[in-house]
């Protein structure tokens, strides 16, 4: 009998209803808690390279690691599950960003509907390593790809063209070239709200 994953369900104003199947959450769209991680390296912002095997936009950026937040789980233990869970890493001191509402509603690529109510819990933290103490083996995330955090923010403003980044996947590290549609960009959304607004509440938190 395989494994139930279970998630809490909340209300549209975040109050706890209670655990339910994650099934049953994404098929009947019920509010649930995800979390989204962020680790800056050497001055760059990291993104995961969704696995190529994924039915939900694969071969894409994305943030570092993300991940549903399970039933009783605080979204602290939850940023260092995924954290270690996708990418291999346990960074120290995370810093949260911000809470806030989610939805969309996406075709899969096996034409089934997938119903996302969420409330995305936003975290970010350094890692003084190197880019290579990054290991991914878990089948969700192909590579990761570092880019200038000035530069990034810039460039998303008017994400024309295509900016520099550094790849590593798993094997060897190699210079790469991004352009807007390397990233998740679900509809209603553009590359600065989704990821260069993230480099700006980054640097809040620091100052």
């Amino acid at each position: 009998m395989a494994n139930i994953e279970y998630l809490d369900v909340y209300d549209a104003n975040g109050k706890l209803i209670g655990p339910a199947d994650r099934k049953v959450v994404h098929a009947c769209g019920l509010w649930h808690k995800t979390v989204h991680c962020w680790i800056v390296w050497d001055g760059k912002m990291v993104f995961q390279r969704r696995s190529r095997k994924l039915d939900n936009n694969p071969g894409k950026l994305y943030s570092t690691a993300s991940g549903h937040i399970t039933a009783g789980e605080t979204v602290e233990q939850a940023f260092a599950r995924e954290i270690h869970q996708e990418i291999g890493i346990h960074p120290k001191n995370p810093i949260f960003l911000e809470e806030h509402p989610w939805v969309a509603d996406m075709k899969k690529t096996d034409g089934s509907l997938f119903i996302d109510r969420v409330f995305s819990n936003i975290f970010w933290a350094k890692h003084d390593g190197r880019l290579e103490d990054l290991k991914f083996d878990d089948g969700e995330v192909d590579s990761v790809v570092a880019i200038d955090l000035d530069e990034f923010e810039k460039w998303s403003r008017k994400p024309v063209g295509e900016i520099s980044g550094i790849e590593w996947d798993g094997e060897k590290t190699f210079e790469v070239k991004i352009a807007a549609n390397d990233f998740v960009i679900n509809e209603g959304e553009n590359i600065y709200y989704k990821y260069g607004k993230k480099v700006d509440m980054i640097r809040m938190s620091i100052e």
